[in-house]
C-alpha cells in the first residue's frame, strides 16, 4: 500500500495499492488526485520532487501537488536573436508570454520566472523572463542558458534547484576575457544575467558559469554610462 496526501491539504489522503513499486505517473493516475483540467502535477517525497522515472515502493508516503514554482511552455516565436544564440518565448499556463534563453521553435520546455512586467504596447499582455531546465536526471548541463542575479560582486548567485523547488544551487559566475572586469559588475549590477554553464557538480553541487552579455538585457541609460 503507497499513502498518497495532498500537498495543499494534507487532511485529503488516499491509498493505492501495490505489493511492488509503482513508476510515479502511475501513482498519479492511481490516486485519483489529479486535477481534471490536465494542469501539471508532481510527487513529492521528503520534500523533493520525484522524477517521472522514478518508483515508489509500497509502505511509502508521499504527496501529490499542483502548487509550483515550474511550468511548462512551448516555444512559440524567437524573441531576441543574438549571433547563434537567442531568446525563445511562448505561452505560460496563465496566459502570460515568458521568455527562456537558449529555447528553439517548437521546443516543450520546463521554466521558472524570474521577473515579469506588462508590455508597453499592450498593458493587457505580461512578459515573464525565465529560464529551462530538465526535469529528469540532473537539472543543468554543461553549455546550458541560464538566469541569475549575482552578488554585487558579479561572482556568485543561486541557482533553482527544480527537484525541491528551491534557489538553493550555488552558482559561481565568471565574466568574458574580452571584458573589463569592473565596467560589467558597475553596469550589470543588480541586472537579471543570462548565464551559461561552464561546469557541474554532482548531487546539485556548486555550478560555475559565464555572463552572455548579447542574451542579457542592459537598459539605455547603463550603455550610456562614461
Amino acid at each position: 500500500m503507497i499513502t498518497v496526501t495532498h500537498r495543499e491539504n494534507p487532511r485529503v489522503r488516499t491509498e493505492v495499492s501495490s505489493d511492488d513499486p509503482l513508476e510515479v505517473s502511475e501513482i498519479i493516475s492511481l490516486s485519483g488526485l489529479a486535477p481534471r483540467d490536465g494542469s501539471p502535477v508532481h510527487l513529492y517525497s521528503n520534500g523533493v520532487r520525484l522524477m517521472q522515472s522514478e518508483s515508489v515502493s509500497p509502505g511509502q508516503v508521499v504527496e501529490i501537488g499542483t502548487c509550483s514554482l515550474i511550468e511548462n511552455m512551448v516555444v512559440s516565436h524567437i524573441s531576441t536573436k543574438a549571433g547563434r544564440s537567442s531568446i525563445g518565448a511562448g505561452e505560460l499556463p496563465d496566459g502570460s508570454i515568458g521568455h527562456a534563453p537558449g529555447g528553439r521553435i517548437g521546443d516543450s520546455l520546463w521554466v521558472v520566472r524570474h521577473v515579469q512586467h506588462r508590455s508597453r504596447k499592450d498593458t493587457r499582455i505580461t512578459h515573464a523572463q525565465c529560464h529551462s531546465f530538465n526535469l529528469e536526471g540532473d537539472p543543468y548541463s554543461v553549455g546550458d542558458l541560464v538566469r541569475a542575479t549575482p552578488t554585487p560582486d558579479g561572482a556568485n548567485s543561486l541557482l533553482f534547484d527544480p527537484r525541491t523547488e528551491e534557489w538553493s544551487i550555488l552558482l559561481r559566475v565568471s565574466i568574458p576575457g574580452n571584458m573589463d572586469a569592473e565596467e560589467v559588475r558597475e553596469r550589470y549590477r543588480g541586472l537579471l544575467w543570462t548565464i551559461r554553464i561552464l561546469s557541474t557538480g554532482d548531487g546539485g553541487g556548486e555550478h560555475s558559469g559565464v555572463l552572455v552579455p548579447k542574451l542579457t538585457h542592459l537598459p539605455a541609460a547603463r550603455r550610456n554610462r562614461s
